[in-house]
C-alpha cells in the first residue's frame, strides 16, 4: 500500500478501529475515533504520540511485535493478520479482537496501517451461553429455591460479569422493560408496537434482576 488516498472510508469507520504507526519507533501517528473507543480513551488525540507497545501487556507480544518493526523496515513483511489477539486498553483491560497489519506508506516513510476489529459483544455471547448452560443444569439438578438462585446471581456475576445481580418479582423488572421499549419506540417512530400483559399468578415469581430485558432486547436484533 503506497498511499492513503483511497483509504478515507477505512480511516472513518465507525465498524473499524484504525491507527498507523511508524515502523522505526513504532509511534503512532494517527488514530480514528473508532478505535479509540474500542480501547477505552476519551478521544484518538490520546492516541497520537503513544507506541504500540503502549497497546500490549505481555513481553512476549512486545517481542513479536518489535521484530516485526524490524521486518517492515527493511520490506520482510507486508501483511500479519491474527484473529485471537488482546490488546491493552487505557483502563488496562484486555480487548478481545482481531488485527489486521498491513505496510503503507504515511508522510514519506514506511508505516504500518493497522485495522482492528472488536470482539467483544463475540466473547460475551460465548460467556451468557455458557452461564445459560450452567443456569439450565442448575434447574434441573438443584432442588431448593433459595439454592438455585443463590448459584443463578453468583453465574451471572463471576461468568458473565454483571457488576451485581439481584433477585425481584417480575413486576418489578417490568420498569427496565417499559424504559428499554419507550427508547426503541423513539427510535424506530410507528414501526413498533409494544404491548405489555403479565399474568397476575407470573407477578408472584422471582426472577434474577436484568434476565427479562435480554430477551426483549433480541427481538429488535
Amino acid at each position: 500500500m503506497s498511499g492513503l488516498d483511497n483509504f478515507d472510508t477505512l480511516l472513518d469507520s465507525s465498524i473499524f478501529g484504525v491507527y498507523i504507526h511508524q515502523t522505526d519507533d513504532g509511534v503512532i501517528v494517527f488514530a480514528n475515533e473508532r478505535i479509540a473507543q474500542i480501547l477505552d480513551y476519551d478521544s484518538s488525540d490520546e492516541l497520537i504520540g503513544k507506541t504500540i507497545f503502549d497497546l500490549h501487556s505481555e513481553d512476549e507480544q512486545k517481542r513479536i511485535v518489535k521484530d516485526n518493526l524490524r521486518k517492515r523496515q527493511k520490506g520482510e513483511i507486508d501483511k500479519v493478520e491474527v484473529a485471537d489477539y488482546r490488546l491493552l486498553s487505557k483502563n488496562n483491560h484486555l480487548v478481545p479482537v482481531s488485527v489486521f497489519v498491513y505496510t503503507t506508506v504515511y508522510k514519506e516513510k514506511f508505516s504500518g496501517l493497522v485495522i482492528i476489529l472488536d470482539r467483544s459483544k463475540e466473547e460475551s455471547y460465548k460467556k451468557l451461553f455458557l452461564a445459560l448452560s450452567q443456569i439450565n443444569q442448575l434447574i434441573v439438578k438443584v432442588d431448593n429455591e433459595d439454592e438455585v438462585f443463590s448459584q443463578i446471581v453468583k453465574i451471572l456475576v463471576t461468568e458473565v460479569g454483571y457488576y451485581s445481580s439481584i433477585v425481584g418479582h417480575v413486576d418489578e423488572d417490568d420498569l427496565f422493560v417499559k424504559d428499554y421499549i419507550y427508547i426503541q419506540e423513539c427510535r424506530f417512530d410507528d414501526r413498533v408496537k409494544f404491548t405489555l400483559s403479565v399474568n397476575m399468578d407470573m407477578k408472584k415469581v422471582k426472577v434474577p434482576g436484568m434476565t427479562i430485558q435480554p430477551l426483549v432486547e433480541n427481538a429488535f436484533i
